[in-house]
Order: C-alpha cells, then structure tokens, then sequence
C-alpha cells in the first residue's frame, strides 16, 4: 500500500476547515490559533468575503444538516478585525454542531451519498 504525499493544496483546505480545531464529534487536530493565524493570512490575501465563504463552506461539507452561517454578517468585521471575528465564527459553528454525534453523522453523509446518486440517476 502507498503512502500519499501531501499536497500544498491539502494543506490549505485542512487549514481552511474549521471542523479540525474540534467541533462535535471531532476532537481538534491543530491548534485553535494556528488554525486563526493562517486564516487571518487567507484574508489579508484573498479577501474576508472569498476566506470566510471557503471556511463555512468546509463546514457545511461535513454538517450539511445544520443552519449554514451567514457568511455577510462576518466579512465587514473581518475586514477590520480578522482575528477576533475568526475566533467568533469558531464559536458560532461549534455552538451549531453542539451535540451531533457521530452515528448521526453517518446517517446524514449516508443520506446525502443517496440523494447524489439518485440525482445522477435521474439525468
């Protein structure tokens, strides 16, 4: 069996993912603050609206049965003040995910694999 190399590209999207600080049944797999410093990095560099849309993205990726956050209601705030407005999307997310379990997990992911498939199916 091969080992896969990682890519710079896996690299960003695990930094851009808020579920690897530790968010429901997922404990943390990086730093709160190295997880805050690289995004405050993709702000400056790509702007708050493209960052903080990338961030709640990967999160609805994984929840995609809980209430997506309003990205707008971030992204001013961001502009002037990225880290304390990531740390208060962590919290906004962590509060949503409160709770979810992994069992329920797998039953959501299994759920959305089926409606993918049963929409190529219908093409």
């Amino acid at each position: 069996m091969s080992e896969r190399r990682w890519t710079e590209q896996d690299v960003r999207k695990m930094l851009s993912n808020p579920i690897y600080t530790g968010m429901g049944p997922f404990p943390a797999a990086i730093e709160e603050d190295l997880w805050v410093s690289s995004n405050e990095l993709r702000i400056i560099r790509e702007g708050a609206a493209e960052a903080l849309a990338l961030i709640v993205d990967n999160f609805e990726e994984v929840f995609p049965h809980l209430p997506r956050p309003e990205v707008e209601q971030y992204v001013q705030d961001a502009e002037a003040f990225p880290e304390s407005t990531l740390r208060r999307l962590l919290v906004d997310l962590r509060e949503r995910c409160r709770g979810v379990t992994a069992a329920e997990l797998d039953r959501v992911q299994g759920m959305v694999v089926l409606k993918q498939h049963q929409r190529r199916r219908e093409r």
